[in-house]
Order: C-alpha cells, then sequence, then structure tokens
C-alpha cells in the first residue's frame, strides 16, 4: 500500500494542473523516506484518486502531512489558489481548523527544515487541532 502522506502530496502538487519539478523532487525525497519508488510516485502524479479520510493517524502524522503539503505549497516559488485550497480541504479532513494553513504557512520554509523552528511550528500547530 502507497503511504498516504505521498499520496496527499502527489495530488497537491496536481492541484494547479502541472507538477513543477522542484514539487517532484520534493515529493520524490519524501517518498524514498517511506520507500515509495519513484514509479509509484510517478503513477500518483497522473492517477485520479481523491483524499482519504485520516482520522486513524497520530497526531504526530497528521503534522506531518500538514506541515509537508505546506512546504509543497511553497516549492515552486508561486502559489495557486487550488493549491491553497486543497491544503485547507486536506487541513480539515486531518482535523486542523482552516485557518490552520494560513497561520503556518509564513513559518514554513520551502528549501530549508530545521528541527528547533519545527518544532515551535507544531506546537502552533496544536492550537489548532480540532479534538
Amino acid at each position: 500500500m502507497v503511504n498516504q502522506e505521498v499520496k496527499l502530496l502527489a495530488l497537491l502538487a496536481r492541484a494547479d494542473g502541472r507538477v513543477d519539478d522542484r514539487e517532484r523532487k520534493l515529493i520524490y525525497s519524501i517518498g524514498a523516506a517511506h520507500k515509495v519508488s519513484q514509479e509509484e510516485i510517478d503513477y500518483l502524479l497522473t492517477s485520479d484518486q481523491g483524499i482519504e479520510d485520516f482520522e486513524e493517524l497520530s497526531s504526530d502524522e497528521k503534522f506531518e502531512y500538514l506541515y509537508h503539503l505546506i512546504k509543497l505549497m511553497k516549492v515552486d516559488g508561486r502559489v495557486f489558489d487550488e493549491e491553497i485550497q486543497f491544503c485547507m480541504d486536506a487541513a480539515r479532513k486531518l482535523g486542523y481548523e482552516l485557518r490552520a494553513v494560513l497561520e503556518l504557512y509564513p513559518h514554513i520554509h520551502a528549501n530549508i527544515e530545521i528541527p528547533m523552528e519545527k518544532r515551535k511550528i507544531r506546537k502552533l500547530a496544536d492550537n489548532y487541532l480540532r479534538n
């Protein structure tokens, strides 16, 4: 079974109708960490699959999904309305308030990930997690 986070990232990458090389590389990198092959990712980037229900995920997993979604949205240097809407829909399905995306957006960098900063972002995200 393909990792759900990788599937979600592939869906976001397609949201604006075009998959940028930087988006693809980031998804490949995250996919490799989850043992998802580039061929599987390429398939996801072209298939029509919807967002699934993520109620079974831990709060750590939900945060990682949201964090990577926002990071991917920023990686190509352009943010489209479709991507923002997709992230907000995904955030809601992950159990976050819709404004979580807008609140976290300025704190997540497209090309760097600093553990100390990520912990601060996690604490901020927890404020928007619905119980």
